[in-house]
């Protein structure tokens, strides 16, 4: 995956990431081994991927 590109979230699941449920924010969070992926949507089924870190990183942990 490379930021700035924008993946269906079909393909977001084919590619083995999970979503971790985060309240009351306007992107998306999913989790793939150690890292979590952070997505703004553009358009229904359509993400973007803007950032990705290590999950010993992420703030709720």
């Amino acid at each position: 995956m490379e930021i700035d590109q924008t993946y269906s979230e079909n393909e977001i699941f084919q590619l083995g990431l999970k979503p971790r449920k985060i309240m009351n924010v306007n992107y998306r969070v999913f989790e793939k081994e150690d890292k979590i992926y952070f997505f703004e949507e553009l358009v229904k089924g359509e993400f973007r991927l803007y950032s990705v870190i290590g999950s010993n990183s992420f703030f709720l942990n």
